[in-house]
């Protein structure tokens, strides 16, 4: 079966990352290259670091740009959000919780004036109104959107209540469509040829595989979500704005907590998973900085599941 197109594209970005990397010469060619002077040899090698250090900062850097980041206080959308910020994007966290969202924001600006929370129910129409009004008066463009907003809950079949899917499907699915439509003038506004505008919306590995029967909602909301992005990446495609999707697999969240609340439940999770480990800030991260990165990719939806998917 032939590759998905964004999947190679994909493929090669990595490749062009990984042969930026790989030694030119081996340690023996470098010391006669610098005629056996320890002083030159660092010198070389601190003149090769700000090299490298040039080379990711034009593929991932984003001094200057800015970004809003819903269920950024906590779990993946914080990870998210200190990539973000770690890169050089202005961020915004929008959360339910007042507190939390300003606690975290806090936490990630350290002192600096790059993170600013905003509390907001994303499910609520006057709150994305609000949302929108917000940014539009704080600043006059948005670089990069977030929907990583979302909920899981299980149910017994027989038991499973209506409100469980009401709820599911208006965070998981509802909210991201609803946001972006608010928020599509400022990105519309700020998108550039050279420089795309980006939707990031957080899927789950879940859309693609069935693990757990009792969520009947769950699953269908991530799958819906996952077509919904390539629905809008062809909608955009002339506005310059492109969007992508994660799939995240296990990370060990507070979604992770509600049904895997002690170690034995994750003990039974992490047999699942290829490389021996959940994911972590340093996968999420890395990997959402590269699509951003990536003004050649549009419409993919990445699976980040430490190879979960390739049994299941």
């Amino acid at each position: 079966m032939a590759a998905d197109p964004a999947t190679i594209a994909s493929i090669r970005f990595a490749m062009l990352i990984l042969s930026a990397l790989r030694p030119k010469h081996d340690a023996g060619a470098a010391e006669s290259l610098t005629g056996n002077d320890p002083d030159t040899a660092i010198a070389r090698r601190k003149g090769n670091r700000r090299m490298n250090e040039g080379f990711f900062e034009s593929l991932f850097g984003l001094s200057g740009r800015t970004a809003v980041v819903t269920g950024g206080s906590a779990g993946i959308g914080k990870m998210i959000s200190r990539a973000l910020i770690a890169a050089g994007a202005e961020v915004w966290i929008v959360a339910r919780n007042a507190e939390r969202a300003q606690r975290a924001a806090a936490e990630l600006d350290g002192g600096r004036g790059v993170c600013h929370a905003i509390a907001a129910d994303v499910t609520s129409a006057a709150d994305i109104e609000r949302l929108r009004a917000t940014l539009a008066g704080s600043m006059n463009r948005l670089d990069i959107l977030v929907n990583n907003a979302g909920l899981s809950r299980n149910a017994a079949f027989g038991a499973f209540p209506a409100e469980i899917w009401d709820q599911e499907l208006d965070i998981n699915l509802k909210a991201p469509f609803m946001i972006i439509q608010a928020l599509h003038p400022l990105l519309r506004r700020t998108a550039a040829d050279h420089i795309p505008a980006q939707i990031l919306n957080i899927g789950s590995a879940a859309g693609f595989t069935i693990h757990c029967e009792e969520s009947f909602s769950y699953y269908p909301s991530k799958i819906a979500l996952h077509h919904l992005s390539r629905i809008l990446a062809r909608r955009f495609k002339q506005d310059r704005i492109q969007v992508n999707v994660i799939a995240p697999g296990y990370f060990e969240t507070e979604m992770m907590d509600g049904f895997a609340p002690d170690e034995a439940g994750k003990a039974i999770l992490l047999r699942e998973v290829p490389a021996g480990r959940f994911g972590g800030f340093e996968d999420i991260g890395g990997l959402s900085l590269a699509i951003i990165a990536n003004s050649y990719l549009n419409g993919a939806v990445i699976p980040l599941d430490g190879g979960y998917l390739l049994d299941h």
